[in-house]
Formats: structure tokens, C-alpha cells, sequence
């Protein structure tokens, strides 16, 4: 049995593929503070990512049938749960037969549990956004504790949360990379009928139901920029007291933002030469797209993605669940929702990452 398993579960867009790579660049480091992260995953992931998304299968109910499979979105046909899961390991059109879905859960388990079974270390890191926004129910979420519980005595749960407007231009800016997102900037309700895990603080209280500890983190532009925001990772997560801190290699930084000032050319671009098939493939020229988007020059200002009328939508829409969650941390002294009225400051308000 091991000690203590830290799960880190983004949300997305909270520099969560720099804290990924920097783990595993430190993997060494790591070990000599008693962590693994482990990598057993390497030969089932694309784009060389470095995180752990097959873990996010583990405790999703398995459909026995397609009229079991769920959907979300504006228009009701994007996947949500397993089926989401596995479209992002696999591809739309790898995703095997309904009923040998079972069968790909219990392999990624196996590697998982491989790499627990061999690993000499007593505490383990996993690290995927994908638990952010496929556990929508009690019932599945325990599901994966219970699982993890198993193997390790301990397991706590570490989640940094962006203001929702923030997070809403950042995926968008990052689709638009992709070739996947409409040239106009999303409106709320559209937004909060696409994505089910933006009511922060029914997510924060469905977390602490099984798991030991729920740490809170803001995600804000200062710790991004700065490139503090892995040290930040280390210290809440009780991973290290930071007296390692001169000997860690901190990783380049990833899915920076384009400057809006470029918007024009990106969006005549995508029309020109869509990314997608119709069948929903990728076309031979997203490759150049994107190689094209990421050359363009970069910004810490995204301000210019949205107007103040549109900010105030947002918070119209999410206030209500994050004054419920601050209220709640406060009573622990912690502050991480810092609501600042009609201005743009503040790591929930507007702040531009």
C-alpha cells in the first residue's frame, strides 16, 4: 500500500500543461522527495502530451448500449462522460465498439497499476484536466476514489480555478488555433450549456465528498507569467517545502495566446482552409494553419476578446456560485474568489492571462 496520491485536475486553461511538463522534466527531483510520476501512459497519448488522461476512465460508467451515451452542447451532440474520453485518446473515428469499452478501461488500469505495483516510491502525482470536466455525479467521482483507494492511504486533491470569462476566452482563442471555433466570441448561455463544470462551487463541494483533501488554488496571470505557478503547485500540494527550489528546470511555456490584433487574418485563414473535414477529421492543411497561429506574435492582454457588457454577462451567470464557494473558503481563511465590482482587476474579474 502506498501513502498519498495527489490528483491534480487543472480545471483546463490554468496552465496546466506547464505544470505537467515540468513534472515530468523533474521526475528525478521528484523521486528524491519521494513522488512518482509515473509515465505509463507515454505510448497512449498524442502531440506529446504528458499528463494522465486514461486515468480519467477509471470511474466513468461504462454505456452497456448507445442510447446510454450522454451529450451536452449548444446543440446537444457533443459527447460527454467515456465517450469523450476515449474521442480524445483514440480519435473520432478509432473509438472501438460500445461493447469493448469495458475492455479499454480495464487496460489503461492495468498499466496503471503496473507502473503503482514497480514504482519504489510511497507517493504518486497524477495530473489530467480531463477530471475536471467529465465527473459530473457523486456517484462517479467516488467511484474513482474508491478505486484509488486501493492503492494509496492518503489522496488529496489539488484544482486551480480561473474567472469563468477568462477561461471562456482563453478556450476560445486556443479552439480558434485548432480550427474548431466560431468567429464570434461565445455568449454566456451558450457557453454554460457547452461546459457543465463552470458552477465552481457545486464541482468544489461534489470533489469533497470522497476525497481526503480538496485544495483550492486562483489561477492568475502574475503566477503564469512569472513562471511561479509549478512552485505554487509544489507548496499547496505538500509536495516540497520549495528548499529544492534552485534545482528544478522549469519546462517552456505552452498555448500562449495570439495577440487579438491578428484575429482578422487567423479567421480569413480558417475560412480559406478549414482544419475539418466534414466528417470531422482533420483536414492536411491544419498542420500549417496551426504552424502559422503559433508564429503570429504573442500577448498578455486579452482584453480586447470581450467587452465590458459582455463581462457583466458572465458574472450574471456565475456570481451567484462563486460568492457561494468564497463565502465557504473564507470560513477556512482561504481566499480564492476575490470579486471586485464592475472592474476588470482581480484574479476572478477580468484579469487578462
Amino acid at each position: 500500500m502506498k501513502n498519498r496520491l495527489v490528483i491534480h485536475i487543472g480545471s483546463p486553461k490554468t496552465g496546466s500543461s506547464f505544470i505537467q511538463n515540468c513534472l515530468e522534466d523533474n521526475r528525478d527531483i521528484l523521486r528524491n522527495l519521494g513522488f512518482d510520476f509515473p509515465s505509463c501512459f507515454s505510448s497512449e497519448l498524442y502531440l506529446g502530451q504528458r499528463n494522465h488522461v486514461p486515468v480519467a476512465t477509471f470511474g466513468l460508467l461504462v454505456p452497456k448500449t448507445s442510447a446510454d451515451l450522454r451529450f451536452t452542447g449548444p446543440n446537444g451532440d457533443e459527447p460527454i462522460g467515456l465517450n469523450l474520453i476515449l474521442r480524445d485518446l483514440l480519435g473520432v473515428s478509432n473509438v472501438p465498439d460500445i461493447k469493448s469499452w469495458i475492455d479499454k478501461v480495464n487496460y489503461y488500469k492495468n498499466l496503471f497499476e503496473a507502473a503503482v505495483s514497480c514504482s519504489t516510491q510511497k507517493n504518486f502525482i497524477i495530473s489530467s484536466e480531463a477530471l475536471f470536466h467529465s465527473y459530473q455525479t457523486d456517484r462517479e467521482w467516488c467511484g474513482l476514489i474508491d478505486y484509488f483507494r486501493r492503492f494509496f492511504l492518503e489522496i488529496d486533491v489539488i484544482v486551480y480555478l480561473r474567472r469563468q470569462i477568462d477561461y471562456a476566452a482563453s478556450q476560445w482563442s486556443q479552439c480558434l488555433r485548432e480550427g474548431a471555433a466560431s468567429p464570434c466570441f461565445p455568449a454566456p448561455d451558450i457557453f454554460e450549456s457547452h461546459y457543465l463544470s463552470i458552477d465552481y462551487y457545486q464541482k468544489i463541494k461534489m470533489l469533497q465528498k470522497c476525497a481526503d483533501a480538496v485544495i483550492v488554488r486562483p489561477f492568475s496571470a502574475k503566477q503564469w507569467h512569472h513562471n511561479n505557478i509549478f512552485f505554487d503547485f509544489l507548496w499547496h500540494g505538500k509536495i516540497d517545502s520549495l528548499s529544492s527550489l534552485g534545482s528544478f528546470t522549469l519546462s517552456p511555456r505552452s498555448n500562449e495566446t495570439f495577440d487579438p490584433f491578428y484575429l482578422p487574418v487567423i479567421l480569413e485563414l480558417l475560412h480559406e482552409y478549414p482544419c475539418f473535414d466534414h466528417s470531422g477529421e482533420p483536414s492536411p492543411q491544419r498542420k500549417l494553419i496551426r504552424s502559422v497561429i503559433d508564429h503570429l506574435p504573442r500577448t498578455d492582454n486579452r482584453q480586447s476578446l470581450y467587452t465590458r457588457d459582455q463581462f457583466r454577462s458572465y458574472s450574471a451567470c456565475f456570481d451567484e456560485s462563486n460568492f457561494a464557494l468564497l463565502d465557504e473558503l473564507r470560513a477556512k481563511s482561504l481566499d480564492c474568489l476575490i470579486h471586485a465590482e464592475n472592474s476588470f482587476d482581480g484574479v476572478f474579474h477580468g484579469e487578462q492571462a
